[in-house]
């Protein structure tokens, strides 16, 4: 149930399925374009603390399967950031 919308500079980030997820974890899909750079996965807190970075060094579709490891029940928001700047961003909902 969500739309997918196509950037300007061709990058998509995908809603994380399932959501609400558990302890068994979720994916989060994604599209870069060719020779797109400096992409990277940045997840947070609901009070907008940074918890992770992961770099993206694959063009066209990749996956990130996120395993939880000491996440408590919440929700928590993932962007995609090319070059420094935030393309999107979507919110997934952590319960056990």
């Amino acid at each position: 149930n969500s739309i997918n919308v196509s950037l300007s500079n061709g990058a998509i980030l995908y809603q994380n399925t399932p959501n609400p997820f558990s302890d068994g974890g979720t994916r989060i899909s994604y599209f870069l374009p060719e020779n797109t750079m400096g992409a990277t996965m940045v997840f947070y807190d609901m009070y907008g603390n940074k918890l992770q970075e992961t770099p993206l060094t694959q063009s066209g579709m990749g996956v990130i399967n996120l395993n939880p490891t000491r996440l408590s029940n919440g929700i928590y928001t993932y962007s995609l950031v090319i070059n420094g700047t935030v393309v999107d961003t979507k919110k997934m909902v952590f319960s056990k």
